[in-house]
């Protein structure tokens, strides 16, 4: 049996989280995929510091897909205190080590979207100021993005909530009411920024489920493919933006597909 454990830290510090007991449990759930089954487990807290204990007979196991899991068992018992007392705490798994070996410690935030960085179409704040300015929307926006990096399990939900809100500029340009068919918004977004249907429907599809209360979890490369293609969307909005909200030119602009 091979076990897992994960070390991190709960923010903020100055509200110190506690767990009188160490929770233990010990059942055939689905962690990953229909494959993947946690055999036993145990979470233990004290003073901010967790440590969580996986242990499954099921070899060979995607880690960045299993710390997804981890933080996911984590924020069902941590959230619980948000339920009672209004507290808000965001983990921050450090590390996991498989058995007795050498701890693999996480960065913070998302690499691969840290390692994209140059394909950035702002990347100076005067810049950004400038076109903020022009579309008051950028915020949430913004703020979408993040949600997406801070709460991996409903990465895909912050993901489309941040398309949406572009598309909301397009209601807006179009005059639509909230009775109106978006059809054309949607269409008017695509042909403006050049990207097809097909290049967000995966994220729509995962978006849509979790918004009607149902869990669909994803694995660390579907996370990171819904990102990338939000921040190429986002990306050409803010050129859009930047350029008086002029369609995107074929010549410096393929489709996204």
């Amino acid at each position: 049996m091979a076990k897992y454990i994960f070390l991190g830290t709960l923010h903020p510090t100055r509200l110190p989280f506690n767990i009188t007991n160490v929770l233990h449990f010990e059942q055939d759930v689905p962690l990953l995929d229909d494959r993947f089954v946690l055999d036993q487990g145990s979470l233990e807290i004290r003073n901010g510091k967790f440590q969580l204990t996986l242990e499954t007979t099921e070899t060979p196991v995607h880690i960045p897909t299993l710390k997804i899991r981890a933080e996911e068992i984590i924020r069902g018992i941590v959230d619980f205190c948000g339920y009672v007392s209004g507290f808000v705490y965001f983990i921050d798994i450090e590390s996991v080590a498989e058995d007795h070996g050498n701890p693999r410690r996480f960065g913070m935030g998302a690499k691969e979207i840290a390692d994209d960085r140059p394909q950035r179409p702002v990347q100076e704040l005067a810049q950004y100021a400038l076109i903020l300015a022009k579309e008051p929307s950028l915020p949430r926006i913004l703020g979408e993005l993040r949600n997406s990096i801070m709460f991996p399990n409903d990465t895909a939900f912050h993901c489309y909530r941040a398309i949406e809100t572009i598309r909301g500029y397009f209601d807006r340009r179009l005059g639509l009411k909230e009775s109106d068919d978006r059809a054309r918004a949607w269409r008017t977004m695509r042909e403006a920024l050049r990207f097809d249907r097909s290049y967000i429907q995966a994220i729509q599809d995962s978006a849509e489920t979790q918004r009607h209360g149902k869990r669909r979890p994803m694995t660390a490369e579907q996370r990171v493919e819904a990102m990338l293609h939000t921040w190429n969307v986002v990306d050409r909005f803010i050129v859009y933006i930047d350029r008086g909200f002029q369609i995107l030119p074929d010549a410096d602009y393929t489709q996204l597909s």
